[in-house]
């Protein structure tokens, strides 16, 4: 009777791992599939709109009178940034996620100039710089590249009469793990 009983308890044993196994395998294909799905209509949204102006108003609200006005331009940690409550002085949050100097260079025109700010605070280049790891071969173009955008952005920012202040370009941080391939250590 033991004898019977060993294949049974290792058929049902086999089977529920076959199941977990199964049932795992398709909680990770759904996972990855809205991950895939998302990806997909992020990349194409940046083909439709590189310079993502449609994040912010092409035309800003009228600045407080007589308050300093200060821009917040960048990426992701830009737009991450609260607006402290100070007087006297007016924030504007125009950090837009992933994006480039490049793109930061071509949107300022219809961003940041027409609200005419006093300070612009600027952080940039770590989309431009994670992209060294994908392209080692062109490592000093990239570097050259966004020296020169960041370098652009400030002239004209001070060609129209705001003081810059430039953030350090912050490490990376913690690199979730679907994006380790792709990243350097």
């Amino acid at each position: 009777m033991n004898n019977r009983k060993q294949p049974r308890l290792l058929v049902k044993a086999s089977l529920a791992l076959g199941l977990l196994l199964l049932l795992g395998s398709l909680t990770l294909n759904i996972f990855l599939f809205r991950y895939a799905v998302n990806y997909y209509r992020q990349l194409n949204e940046v083909r439709l709109s590189p310079l993502g102006l449609e994040q912010h108003p092409l035309t800003p609200d009228a600045p407080v009178t007589d308050a300093t006005l200060v821009v917040f331009l960048g990426d992701s940690r830009a737009a991450e940034w609260p607006a402290p409550n100070v007087p006297g002085i007016q924030f504007s949050n125009l950090g837009i996620g992933a994006q480039t100097s490049a793109q930061m260079l071509l949107r300022y025109e219809a961003h940041v100039a027409p609200l005419e700010p006093d300070i612009i605070v600027l952080q940039v280049g770590i989309n431009d710089l994670k992209t060294i790891p994908l392209f080692p071969e062109r490592r000093e173009e990239l570097v050259t590249d966004c020296q020169d955008n960041i370098a652009a952005i400030v002239t004209k920012a001070r060609a129209d009469g705001a003081l810059v202040i430039l953030s350090t370009v912050f490490p990376a941080g913690d690199v979730p793990l679907q994006r380790r391939p792709f990243w350097s250590a």
